[in-house]
């Protein structure tokens, strides 16, 4: 895939390589057009939790580091984690640690995960961290997992009433809204509230619709800061 991946496989045959030229490509990430970087999943917690395993493995097994990046890139076909796993080897190569080669991608490795191998590249128990590593976020997805179900019900709950409230105010308050005007008499305030809200949810269900869309994107951004 690229001239490091060339380099590996010729020196573990015990060639050393004096020139190689990249023909009609770039030695770095294979390329890849817009649409297809909007249509590649990002790198997930599971495949954050399956490279921590990997490297735990081949770390205790003795394999360099390099090494083992350029196995595990070799053996990925998720074109997300590949690009990922090049960075991290061209850092290497450059002379940068595990640890700040990883800050290059904070929404896979958050700052904890960035400071345990920080921590097990100065003690010198780098397989023990990344073991660790891999039983905390498989602890995390367990928790996410249990939240995930508890609030399943919940959830569809609120989903059945919204949808139930819709269906009220645009097919159900119309009707008797017509009945009641033929009745010619004062109708109880409650009554007249709800027949206005179905009245304006009808007239402007675009703008509630929007307000709602903006609502829901607003909530969201605001979420995802760090505050």
């Amino acid at each position: 895939e690229n001239a490091n991946a060339v380099a590996d496989q010729l020196r573990a045959g015990g060639v050393t390589p004096v020139h190689m030229a990249v023909a009609g490509a770039s030695a770095s990430a294979p390329s890849q057009s817009g649409l297809q970087a909007l249509l590649n999943d990002k790198v997930s917690a599971e495949d954050t939790l399956v490279l921590s395993r990997q490297l735990y493995t081949l770390q205790k097994a003795g394999v360099p580091l390099l090494r083992s990046l350029a196995g595990l890139q070799a053996s990925t076909a998720k074109p997300s984690l590949v690009a990922m796993l090049v960075d991290l080897r061209s850092s290497l190569d450059q002379g940068r640690e595990l640890s700040a080669a990883m800050t290059r991608h904070p929404t896979v490795f958050d700052p904890f995960y960035v400071s345990m191998i920080r921590v097990g590249e100065m003690t010198g128990r780098l397989t023990e961290v990344f073991q660790r590593m891999a039983e905390h976020i498989e602890f995390e997805l367990d928790v996410r997992a249990r939240i995930k179900q508890a609030l399943r019900y919940p959830t569809l709950v609120i989903m059945a009433i919204l949808a139930a409230m819709v269906v009220v105010n645009l097919f159900v308050l119309p009707v008797f809204a017509k009945m009641f005007e033929g009745f010619k008499t004062e109708l109880p305030f409650m009554t007249r509230l709800l027949l206005g809200f179905s009245r304006f949810s009808l007239d402007w269900w675009p703008l509630l619709l929007a307000l709602a869309v903006a609502g829901t994107m607003a909530v969201r951004s605001w979420l995802a800061t760090e505050e």
